[in-house]
């Protein structure tokens, strides 16, 4: 008996889709193909085969570029990445890391400096290229900056931005670097607490176009003894410590460290979650997940397939519910782990940076959700 939706149409964001035939059966709901109005006249990027949706989704999200949201499939990001190359008169050659959807390393050959990589697909699509190409550019540009007495290079400095009374500048060791003595920041806490002498440097391009690298700016980049000056005075009176960074090689503020309550001893945090959230001990915790306990790492699934949300929970039954009454889309639990909360926040994390964003909003819960990828369930199952 055919299928009474074979042959169906429907108007989508000005584009006609048209379903083609019954593409796969999951359980009880039912997977077709489409075509695209627009789309699919581009049958290299969109192959037949390649749009696939439940009929009852196919209004709320399109399985195509039609869609604000679009998951592009590893084959179909090649054929886009290839074609930015070309224009721009480079060669696509394959990727440079393990697959992790747009934030997948790019390898391509310049035919002036050779092969290149290190910018991701959604940085390469953005126009980020040959790094060669670039060096060339700011080289000329800063050759005939360079030639410049001191003076008229430290006006222009001056020119784009008003700066404090007492600043001073003055060469860097490093070609091309200056050094600023910023006297706001130099009479500020960390200099008084000895973490900092106010003197700064950056290239000088960042001073010409009227920035700095002091703390005066939101783009300041503080060392790891003023993190953790940071850290300690805002745990100030809560009865709980900085004791030391777990990693020791590199810094940001995604990096762990050690914190000690008077009560439950020590615990993992990161900066955000002290400096920005405020959040203390979770053993002293009245609300909130508490990683001292026994908590699960739970997968939810959008009826349409397509997304995935990772999070952490002590019942996922409760969870479940409230985000069922909150989330904009049909949601479903897809499965749940239980193991110690503190391996369970630590699995959470790093499946929200191994695997590709959804790049939702406005709701609860809405940044855990990802584009959905079967290895996901299977990375977490191994690490369970």
């Amino acid at each position: 008996m055919k299928d009474s939706n074979i042959g169906k149409t429907f108007s989508v964001s000005g584009s006609i889709f048209t379903c083609v035939k019954l593409a796969k059966v999951s359980g009880t709901k039912k997977y077709y193909e489409f075509s695209c109005s627009k789309c699919s006249l581009d049958s290299e990027l969109w192959p037949a085969g390649s749009l696939i949706s439940r009929i009852d989704c196919i209004k709320r999200q399109t399985p195509c570029a039609c869609s604000p949201i679009t998951k592009w499939s590893k084959e179909q990001y090649a054929v886009i990445v290839k074609r930015s190359a070309k224009a721009r008169g480079f060669s696509f050659l394959g990727w440079s890391s393990e697959w992790m959807f747009a934030a997948t390393k790019v390898r391509c050959s310049c035919p002036k400096h050779g092969e290149f990589s290190g910018a991701t697909i959604n940085q390469f699509i953005r126009n980020v290229g040959c790094p060669g190409c670039k060096n060339d550019g700011v080289s000329l540009r800063m050759k005939g900056f360079s030639a410049k007495e001191d003076g008229e290079i430290i006006g222009t400095f001056y020119k784009n931005c008003q700066r404090p009374d007492g600043t001073a500048f003055r060469k860097h060791e490093r070609k091309n670097y200056w050094y600023i003595y910023c006297p706001v920041c130099a009479a500020d806490e960390y200099t008084q607490a000895g973490l900092c002498t106010g003197e700064f440097f950056a290239f000088c391009g960042t001073f010409k176009n009227g920035g700095t690298p002091c703390r005066c700016s939101d783009r300041c980049i503080y060392t790891k003894e003023q993190r953790a000056y940071q850290i300690n005075k805002e745990l100030e009176g809560k009865g709980v410590k900085f004791v030391s960074w777990h990693e020791h090689n590199s810094f940001t503020t995604r990096v762990k460290f050690v914190l000690e309550c008077n009560i439950h001893g020590r615990f993992s945090s990161v900066f955000r979650a002290v400096c920005v959230n405020r959040s203390g001990c979770p053993g002293c915790a009245k609300t909130g997940f508490d990683q001292t306990k026994l908590g699960s790492v739970y997968a939810l699934s959008s009826d349409c397939g397509g997304y995935m949300k990772i999070g952490v929970a002590h019942n996922v039954d409760v969870r479940l519910s409230q985000l069922q009454s909150k989330t904009p889309f049909s949601i479903s639990k897809v499965a749940s782990f239980e193991m110690i909360g503190k391996d369970a926040l630590s699995i959470e994390g790093d499946c929200h940076k191994k695997f590709m964003s959804a790049g939702f909003k406005g709701f609860d819960g809405a940044t855990e959700w990802l584009r959905s990828d079967p290895d996901i369930i299977e990375y977490i199952k191994k690490r369970a």
